[in-house]
């Protein structure tokens, strides 16, 4: 695996393991949106000619379906189908993330 990939997997442990230790809604929150910056701060650095556009739309939905099951709206099953759909959507039709227009 590549350097930032594996970066990328400890903002996701870490962040997994901060929940686990503050268990308030409030601190969920925080540790979600602290981790959509890190994500970008590592792929803008990493990736200059990905569109870090696209990339931060999917991963901003999956930010907000894991906010709404922290604070209670939406049920963890139904934010675990939601953010199945939106990495299939990625994966399989969603739209061209790599790439996007050529800089000269």
């Amino acid at each position: 695996m590549k350097n930032v990939t594996m970066q990328l997997l400890t903002v996701f442990v870490i962040s997994g393991i901060l929940k686990c230790i503050f268990l308030s809604s409030f601190a969920s929150i925080f540790i979600d949106l602290a981790v959509l910056g890190a994500i970008y701060i590592l792929l803008r650095r990493q990736y200059p000619y990905y569109s870090i556009k696209k990339i931060m739309l999917y991963i901003s939905g999956m930010t907000v379906v894991s906010i709404l099951v922290d604070i209670g709206i939406l049920r963890a099953d139904i934010g675990n189908l939601i953010i199945l759909a939106i990495l299939g959507w990625m994966f399989f039709g969603g739209g061209n993330i790599i790439g996007g227009y050529r800089r000269r």
